[in-house]
């Protein structure tokens, strides 16, 4: 075994296994040759003198020695032949392991979902920088402004209908796809058809930077979005794009800061095509332990409106 094989028992070399294949067949022939002589030394011992029983005795002795050193080498070779195949066997079973853990960890990432899907651009990172407040007072931060596929928690799928999605995350790297179809039953003319859209989202360190496009039959639906969103010391801060179709451009600034063990303040500044003016909100959250925070806030929405909530959420 040479420097460097660190233990591994190795497959013999081709010159060694020709060369003890070689003495193995001599030995085979000795052993043969070693039988004869003997029967002849048998016969003749009787009608020849004492030189030479011990010329034939010492000839004897010596086939003997060669006999039992390329019996040895016999053996060698069988050894060197069996921690080969032990060899083989256990590199197969290291490649085998190695294809089952990569399947596993892909299968591991995966997720499907049918019916009331997330939404590929609902559930990207930093639609949602913030939660405003108890109810959202408008969610004027959330920069696609709900053009596409959408979690709907009181009606009968996506934003209600039904569609298809597929999530797959590994490392910082999370794509996701979804499909639906809607139809608002006449109240929207045109407005029945599906939409396709595509998130992928990558985190690295504080930061998430992510992107999505969408192919919709509804012309106000999101075409794309951009988000970029991290830590600056205490204050999480997120920057959002997004081209709404036929709603024009969005923009969204948000942040939040721990000012204590257990209270953040959060805050808001967006605009807007579709905005009358300027939106901004400001609310506070304080954490009564057991799951349960009192929240509050209030927000200048688009349209002129001011609104604020004030409430306690219990998180089961």
């Amino acid at each position: 075994m040479r420097r460097g094989d660190r233990g591994i028992a190795r497959e013999p070399d081709a010159h060694l296994v020709q060369r003890d294949t070689g003495l193995i067949a001599l030995a085979e022939l000795a052993e043969g040759r070693a039988e004869t002589g003997q029967r002849i030394g048998c016969d003749r011992a009787g009608g020849v003198g004492t030189e030479a029983r011990q010329i034939g005795a010492r000839g004897l002795a010596g086939i003997a020695h060669v006999v039992e050193r390329l019996t040895a080498a016999k053996a060698r070779l069988r050894r060197q032949r069996a921690a080969g195949i032990r060899l083989v066997e256990a590199r197969e079973e290291v490649r085998r392991r190695l294809v089952v853990t990569a399947l596993q960890r892909l299968a591991g990432g995966l997720e499907v979902g049918v019916g009331n899907i997330y939404g590929a651009l609902e559930w990207m990172a930093g639609q949602y920088p913030i939660d405003l407040g108890l109810t959202g007072l408008g969610y004027e931060y959330t920069a696609y402004q709900f053009g596409g596929a959408a979690y709907d928690s009181d009606e009968g799928g996506s934003a209600g209908f039904n569609g298809v999605e597929a999530i797959y995350t590994v490392g910082g790297l999370n794509i996701h796809a979804s499909y639906d179809e809607f139809d608002f039953d006449g109240a929207v003319a045109g407005a029945d058809g599906s939409r396709t859209a595509l998130a992928v989202a990558y985190t690295f360190g504080d930061w998430t930077v992510a992107v999505a496009a969408q192919d919709s039959d509804n012309a106000t639906d999101t075409e794309w979005t951009a988000t970029v969103g991290g830590s600056l010391g205490p204050v999480a801060l997120t920057l959002a794009y997004a081209d709404n179709g036929d709603n024009g451009d969005y923009y969204v600034l948000a942040g939040l800061i721990d000012v204590g063990a257990a209270t953040s303040i959060e805050a808001y500044v967006a605009d807007g095509d579709t905005l009358d003016d300027t939106s901004y909100g400001l609310g506070a959250n304080y954490d009564l332990g057991g799951g349960t925070s009192l929240q509050g806030g209030f927000a200048s929405l688009g349209s002129g409106q001011t609104i604020a909530d004030l409430g306690v959420r219990f998180n089961f």
